[in-house]
């Protein structure tokens, strides 16, 4: 490996053409044994005194247009590019950078095309380098329901204002009218309360659905709600790991009721909770594009009668023609709409994606990046962390766009993944065998290992008191300072202990 003293020495030679003779000169001279394309140059500036005028001799060695050629025997070749690229004076940069300042002091013939293929197979750029590409994977919307209430979809609400002793906010959508029940919960909520509430609300006007689309909550995650649900013939569908998008339907009515109540109870946000009858009214009635029609009138075939008014009757053909006509070909209709607003949006969005697909038996690297849900200060570490972990096998496609990954035995992360967190792992690799330790819920667990060192800082005038933590799983370096209320409040247990390490 060429030593920085062995790269300042060239910057010298280059600079000021120096006369002394480096000790890396005869690993060049070594590296055109067997190179024939070198040999031949060497042969046609030997022979022929007219031959490349780009090429000639300088201290026994060749040398391109004022740079030393280096021959493929060794690793010579290797060796110049990790110096100029891995370590500290090229930090990894892209490859137009490393072939100018490779080529900065040294050529040989295909040099483009061997840093282009060292780069793109660096590992270490492959797992902290983003990828400037569409976003991979098209779209792959859901199968368009029959009838309603087949398929329904499930989210939560959070972070609300305590209203009449509720927190949050069950949404159930139906997927093909989109006809949609909002439900005020209490904290803490158990499956089991969770499933009681939904055959008395849901179950009693509905029936039982077929399908039931939600993120990976870890109520829905449970056992008793999967076998409670499996007993009862309805299939669970999960999104997958950090891709919420699965659940487009819900995430998209949480906005418009989120909208709702914020303009309605603004001035009094606690009030949230008595106006949520009537959003779900104002939502259910409300004309859809989609629809071209209300999520009202799909479900029970007219049009609903309004509180503050009534509508007066008509007497006319077309009238007639609309109340006569059934429910069944309002819901064939609706289908069509639903297909076709599907076919638009898919058309729309895969213009801003890209296709991406691999095989089973493939290496990729995994983007993993949850966040640490605690009120303690987020690690400032986690800005510079590695964006993707790996690589890993894939060793099953799920669906479309998904695929499940060979993770650690030990991992708590969910293995299978949108294609849109996986890239595929370029050269030979090692395949990592730790991933961070994360909890049910996709966050990283935090936990104070021990303290190092106190301090006291004076902010906005008043004195606070800080310990420097050491965390688990993380090193020395890594600590950081918190205060030391936060660290009572949530580690009591933690700040019961006066060793400082």
């Amino acid at each position: 490996m060429i030593s920085p003293k062995d790269h300042f020495e060239i910057v010298a030679y280059c600079h000021q053409l120096s006369e002394v003779v480096p000790k890396w000169m005869s690993q060049i001279e070594n590296s055109y044994e067997g190179d024939s394309e070198i040999q031949e140059i060497v042969a046609a500036i030997t022979v022929d005194k007219g031959g490349p005028q780009e090429y000639y001799f300088r201290q026994g060695l060749l040398m391109f247009r004022g740079k030393w050629v280096l021959g493929s025997k060794g690793d010579l070749r290797q060796q110049v590019f990790e110096e100029l690229h891995c370590h500290s004076q090229g930090g990894h940069s892209g490859v137009r950078a490393t072939i100018k300042k490779v080529m900065e002091y040294f050529y040989w013939p295909s040099i483009r095309q061997n840093i282009g293929q060292w780069v793109r197979e660096c590992a270490i750029c492959q797992q902290n380098k983003g990828e400037n590409v569409k976003y991979p994977g098209l779209l792959q919307p859901l199968r368009i329901p029959q009838e309603p209430w087949r398929d329904i979809a499930m989210d939560f609400i959070t972070g609300l204002p305590k209203s009449k002793g509720n927190e949050v906010i069950w949404v159930v959508v139906d997927r093909f009218s989109r006809y949609s029940h909002f439900i005020a919960l209490a904290h803490p909520v158990s499956a089991k309360s969770l499933a009681l509430i939904f055959f008395e609300q849901i179950y009693k006007l509905h029936g039982l659905p077929e399908t039931i689309v939600s993120d990976r909550d870890s109520l829905f995650l449970s056992e008793f709600w999967q076998n409670l649900f499996k007993l009862s013939g309805t299939r669970l569908n999960f999104s997958t790991a950090y891709h919420p998008q699965s659940d487009g339907s819900t995430e998209r009515v949480n906005q418009c009721l989120e909208q709702y109540l914020r303009n309605m109870t603004s001035e009094v946000p606690k009030n949230w909770s008595a106006w949520l009858a009537a959003a779900e009214w104002w939502y259910n009635t409300t004309f859809h594009t989609t629809l071209n029609s209300t999520p009202f009138q799909v479900v029970y075939g007219m049009k609903p009668r309004h509180l503050a008014w009534q509508e007066r009757s008509h007497t006319n053909i077309s009238s007639l023609e609309e109340l006569l006509e059934t429910k069944q070909q309002q819901w064939c209709r609706l289908k069509e709409l639903l297909e076709s607003a599907q076919a638009k949006m898919k058309a729309y969005s895969d213009a801003k994606r890209s296709a991406r697909e691999f095989k089973k038996g493939d290496l990729v690297y995994l983007k993993l990046q949850p966040y640490r849900q605690v009120t303690v200060a987020i690690r400032k570490n986690l800005k510079l962390a590695a964006k993707f972990y790996g690589p890993y096998e894939v060793i099953e496609k799920i669906g479309s766009v998904a695929y499940r990954l060979a993770l650690p035995e030990r991992s708590r992360v969910h293995p299978v993944f949108h294609v849109s967190q996986l890239k595929k792992a370029i050269g030979q690799a090692k395949v990592q065998k730790q991933l961070p330790q994360v909890n049910e819920q996709g966050s990283f667990d935090l936990v104070p290992l021990r303290q190092l060192e106190t301090r006291s800082i004076l902010r906005d005038h008043k004195m606070v008191y800080q310990r420097l933590v050491q965390w688990k799983g993380c090193s020395v370096d890594e600590a950081t300072w918190e205060d030391e209320d936060l660290l009572k409040c949530n580690f009591p247990e933690f700040c019961g202990h006066e060793d400082m390490g």
